[in-house]
C-alpha cells in the first residue's frame, strides 16, 4: 500500500481539509483511498509517537500524557490501532492510505523525530509521499494569531516580533530538508497554498473521485476580530491548570459577539516579518522545481490598511473579575450538561438499556470533573457526582438486555 502523508504546513486549509477526508471516508474506501480512523479526524498521534516522551509540551497535556510512562503506553495502544486498521484496509483492498497532520510540522523540530516517522511508516507501506503546502510567512503570522489567543497567548506586537516562535515554525528550507532527508528529496512534494490547487481539489483530481457522491465542508478557522483577540487578551485565562491538566472553563460564545475588525498589522511590520525569511525562501527555491520564489512572496496590498496592534494593549480595569466570570459561567453550563446527561442515565435504566445508561454515566461525570475545576462550584460537583453514581447503581444489576 502508499501512503500520501500531509503534514501541512498548518494555516494552509489542513482543518478544513481532514474535515472532508473524515466526513468521505465511504465514498473515498469507494475510490481505494483509506482515510485511518485511528485518531479521528487529525491524525495528530503520529506526531506524538515520534516526540521525545520526556519533553512534554501542550499536546501532551491535552491527552493526559504528564510522563513517560503515560507516553509509552499511548504510543503502544495507538500503534496497535493502527495495526489493525491497516490489516483491515489491506483485506478490503485499498491502495493509498492518507494521513494528514499539521502536528507533524509544528512538533518535529529535529531530523531524529522526523526519522522516526519515517521508521514507523516503513513497517506498513512500500512508499510514502510526503505533501507539504506553503505559504508567505507573514500571511501565516497573520493567521495563525487567532489559534495562538484562542490557546491563550497574549497576541501583540511583541508576539510577531518573537523571532524565535516564527522561526521554529516558518524556515521552510530546514522545514522540506527535514522531512527530505528522512523520505527521500523525490518523496517530497511542494504546493504553493496560494496557486496550487487544494489538498481536497488535488485528491479528486488524481484519483477521480465522484464530487456528487461527496459531502461538502464549509472554510473552517476563521479569523477573530481584532476586538476578540484582545478580550482574550485581557482574560489571559490559562489552557492549562497547575497539574498540566486542562482548563476545561475558559471557552467563549464568540459567535455571538458583534463581528468586529480584521486584525491589520500594517506594511512596515508585514515586511519586517517577511524579510526574516527571505534567504531561507531564496536557497529552497533555487534548489527545488516544485516551489517558485513568488510562491512565497505575499500580496503586498493586503497590508495596505494602517496597523490596530495598539488595540490589543488596552487596558481593562475588571479583568480578573470578568475572567473569573468567564470561568463561572463555563461551570455552571458543565453542571446543566451533566444534569441532562443523570436524566439520560435514569430513563436509559428504566428501559434496560445497560450500555446506553453508561454512556450518559461517562458523559456526565467528565462534566462534573469539568465543573470542579471551579473552586466555589466543586460542592455542587460533588453533590451531582453522587447523585450520578446512585443514578447508575441499577447498571450492577441483571439488566434484561445484558
Amino acid at each position: 500500500m502508499k501512503l500520501l502523508l500531509h503534514i501541512g504546513t498548518a494555516k494552509t486549509g489542513t482543518t478544513t481539509a481532514q474535515q472532508w477526508l473524515s466526513k468521505n471516508r465511504p465514498t473515498l474506501n469507494n475510490t481505494g483511498l483509506w482515510y485511518p480512523e485511528v485518531g479521528g479526524v487529525n491524525h495528530q498521534w503520529l506526531a506524538i509517537l515520534a516526540m521525545d516522551p520526556d519533553k512534554p509540551d501542550d499536546g501532551f497535556y491535552r491527552l493526559g500524557l504528564t510522563d513517560p510512562e503515560k507516553h509509552e503506553a499511548f504510543v503502544s495502544k495507538v500503534s496497535e490501532a493502527f495495526a489493525r486498521e491497516y490489516a483491515s484496509a489491506s483485506s478490503a483492498r485499498l491502495r493509498t492510505a492518507v494521513i494528514s497532520s499539521e502536528h507533524l510540522q509544528l512538533r518535529l523540530p529535529n531530523d531524529e523525530m522526523v526519522a522516526r516517522v519515517a521508521r514507523f511508516l516503513a513497517d506498513y507501506f512500500t512508499s510514502v509521499e510526503v505533501i507539504i503546502y506553503l505559504r508567505p510567512q507573514v500571511d501565516y503570522a497573520v493567521s495563525s494569531a487567532s489559534t495562538a489567543s484562542l490557546l491563550g497567548s497574549k497576541v501583540d506586537v511583541d508576539w510577531f516580533n518573537n523571532e524565535s516562535s516564527l522561526e521554529a515554525h516558518l524556515d521552510y528550507n530546514q522545514l522540506v530538508d527535514r522531512w527530505e532527508e528522512a523520505f527521500g528529496r523525490s518523496n517530497v512534494r511542494l504546493f504553493s497554498y496560494r496557486h496550487a490547487p487544494s489538498l481536497v481539489e488535488m485528491l479528486i483530481e488524481r484519483f477521480g473521485i465522484d464530487r456528487t457522491n461527496t459531502v461538502s465542508v464549509p472554510n473552517l478557522n476563521t479569523a477573530l476580530s481584532v476586538e476578540k483577540i484582545a478580550l482574550n487578551n485581557a482574560l489571559q485565562i490559562p489552557q492549562f491548570n497547575e497539574d498540566n491538566v486542562v482548563n476545561q472553563n475558559r471557552d467563549i460564545p464568540f459567535s455571538a459577539l458583534p463581528k468586529g475588525n480584521k486584525l491589520s498589522i500594517g506594511l512596515p511590520l508585514a515586511r519586517k516579518i517577511q524579510d526574516r525569511f527571505n534567504e531561507s525562501n531564496r536557497l529552497l527555491a533555487e534548489r527545488r522545481d516544485d516551489v517558485r520564489w513568488e510562491d512565497l512572496n505575499p500580496d503586498w496590498s493586503a497590508y495596505d490598511r494602517p496597523s490596530n496592534l495598539h488595540l490589543l494593549d488596552q487596558e481593562c480595569l475588571f479583568d480578573r473579575e470578568l475572567a473569573s466570570l468567564v470561568q463561572a459561567f463555563n461551570g455552571q453550563l458543565h453542571l446543566e450538561r451533566a444534569a441532562h446527561a443523570i436524566s439520560g442515565i435514569q430513563f436509559a435504566v428504566a428501559q434496560g438499556k445497560v450500555e446506553q445508561a453508561r454512556g450518559h454515566l461517562r458523559a456526565a461525570l467528565q462534566e462534573i470533573d469539568a465543573a470542579a475545576q471551579i473552586k466555589n462550584l466543586k460542592s455542587n460537583a460533588d453533590r451531582m457526582r453522587s447523585i450520578a453514581v446512585q443514578a447508575a447503581q441499577a447498571l450492577r444489576q441483571p439488566s434484561p438486555q445484558s
